[in-house]
């Protein structure tokens, strides 16, 4: 039987092993939340490695980049892309909207007034 000075200390992950072990004999099989957060682990550094390891992973798994390219191809891959004839009916549009406003820019000052459909459409096919 050792005594006073002569003790032998106590493994301090042993220690915390019990801990844990009487928070989770105490609360149930569950534990709850704030009892398992009390428990810090500390003692092994096992903790601070897990929280590298897991800041690791979140970042692999949201694959965070500053490049700004790797960025710009991300984000279009996640939206669909236009086909041929999708691009080609969006660029005749463009070019529409674009000749009826110069139709209605220049009818509107030479009469003061905005144009008619009608009108729109006969200027419109004058200059094709």
């Amino acid at each position: 039987m050792l005594g006073g000075d002569d003790e032998v200390e106590a493994d301090p992950i042993e220690g915390e092993n019990q801990r844990a072990n009487m928070l989770l004999s105490t609360t149930g099989p569950a534990g709850t939340m704030s009892d398992l957060d009390s428990w810090d682990g500390s003692a092994t550094g096992a903790k601070q490695r897990a929280e590298v390891i897991n800041l690791e992973n979140i970042a692999a798994d949201t694959d965070l980049t500053d490049d700004p390219v790797r960025m710009y191809l991300r984000e279009i891959g996640r939206v669909e892309l236009l086909t041929a004839q999708e691009e080609r009916e969006l660029a005749r549009n463009l070019e529409l909207r674009r000749i009826v406003a110069e139709i209605e820019t220049d009818f509107l000052e030479k009469h003061d007034t905005k144009p008619s459909a009608t009108e729109i459409t006969i200027q419109a096919m004058l200059r094709l």
